[in-house]
């Protein structure tokens, strides 16, 4: 698991999951629309990332080296109803 402060770094968050060579990671949506912004190295290893809790206004460049995937649903009891890839 992330540091506190890393959990709350938009950068340092992507630098940890590049370096620990996570590929399938979730973020709620607060932190995932950060990361999003940011540039990625063409070598991270993450493929899939997955969000929700919130709704989702921001999508991802076409330059992502990685798939999100959003998993917002009008209550937590759904599970995975409104599951989707998003795209931009």
């Amino acid at each position: 698991m992330p540091s506190e402060s890393t959990r709350l770094s938009p950068e340092m968050l992507r630098d940890w999951i590049v370096a620990e060579q996570i590929t399938v990671c979730f973020l709620p949506t607060a932190l995932a629309e950060p990361i999003m912004t940011l540039e990625w190295p063409a070598e991270t290893k993450l493929r899939t990332l997955l969000t929700g809790a919130e709704t989702l206004r921001q999508f991802p460049s076409s330059r992502l080296p990685f798939t999100l995937v959003n998993n917002y649903g009008p209550t937590e009891c759904n599970g995975r109803r409104n599951l989707g890839r998003s795209c931009s």
